[in-house]
């Protein structure tokens, strides 16, 4: 026999299981996908992309809001304090598993105040030169860099961000000094190169218009890592051609909800993530740029990002990496 109390307790989760969202409720109000870097960068490129699919299957309006600063935690931390329904999202890449290391006051908890709905894809790192720096080569680059210690620089979307740490990757690798130029996103950074405000960059290769500005000649694409070209760059060397396997860095990109979130609405996006990634055009888009297609579960994303994390502030520590 059922008590008082009990009984009190069976409605109140009665109650608030009626007006909890779940799979078949989710969306019931237009959706908003935060990219958390200015355009023109991986998370904008893909996260447009994912909008367009998720309006089209669920029938919501899906807006992309951009909302860059400080590396992009500040996205990032919009939408941890946001109602954790799955109406706001977040695109989430690499970057934040090194915050810890150099954010160490964050508002939001990086492992446990947002959670990933999916890690959907995963992208080699293009090595890009401005033209105006008369390197043609890896070799090149190494070889002035070494020339003139401190001299040149590179870009990133951000203290912390992807494109930071694979330059950081870079010069720890080849034993070169090149010093960091932080912007609000890998699109600005990217500006940055085509006009010869920096003079390097260490890009995803889904940051926009890297293929089509290096095959006329607005920048100059010097190696991708890894040990495999891009079908995008075919006259490109990998990173093993031009002397460098060890520079196998890669960023990837996914999508997170506010920590509460029903683990149906999780689930739900998690299907829409995979679907999304098996769509022929979607496939279209990724390939040239050397995509690997994840999609990941909840469960298994947050396990990579707990790894990743662990790994990659101690890379942090190791590589001596400063706040500039």
């Amino acid at each position: 026999m059922i008590g008082k109390t009990g009984a009190a307790l069976a409605c109140i989760a009665l109650a608030l299981a009626a007006h909890a969202p779940d799979a078949h409720a989710w969306p019931d109000k237009p959706i908003t996908i935060v990219v958390p870097a200015a355009p023109g960068g991986g998370s904008d490129f893909l996260g447009r992309l994912f909008a367009e699919h998720l309006s089209q299957s669920t029938g919501q309006t899906v807006t992309v809001e951009n909302i860059p600063g400080a590396g992009q935690t500040i996205g990032y931390a919009n939408v941890a304090r946001s109602a954790p329904d799955g109406h706001r999202m977040v695109m989430t890449d690499s970057s934040q598993t090194a915050w810890p290391a150099f954010y160490p006051r964050l508002s939001f908890d990086v492992l446990d105040g947002i959670e990933p709905a999916s890690m959907m894809i995963e992208v080699p790192v293009a090595i890009i030169a401005t033209p105006g720096l008369k390197v043609n080569s890896v070799s090149d680059l190494i070889k002035l860099a070494k020339a003139e210690p401190g001299k040149l620089n590179f870009g990133s979307g951000g203290i912390g961000a992807g494109n930071h740490l694979s330059g950081e990757v870079f010069k720890s690798i080849t034993g070169t000094q090149i010093a960091h130029v932080p912007y609000k996103g890998a699109g600005p950074a990217m500006t940055g190169v085509l006009t010869g405000e920096i003079q390097l960059m260490f890009a995803g290769m889904t940051t926009g218009g890297i293929a089509q500005n290096h095959a006329v000649g607005k920048i100059r694409v010097l190696a991708v890592s890894g040990n495999k070209r891009a079908a995008s760059l075919p006259n490109v060397p990998s990173a093993a051609e031009a002397g460098i396997p060890q520079y196998d860095y890669t960023q990837w990109w996914g999508i997170a909800v506010p920590k509460g979130t029903p683990q149906a609405v999780i689930d739900r996006l998690n299907a829409e993530a995979r679907a999304f990634l098996n769509k022929p055009e979607t496939r279209d888009k990724l390939t040239p740029m050397n995509a690997q297609v994840l999609a990941l579960s909840h469960a298994d994303a947050r396990q990579r990002i707990a790894r990743e994390t662990k790994e990659r502030v101690e890379l942090v520590k190791q590589l001596n990496i400063k706040i500039d």
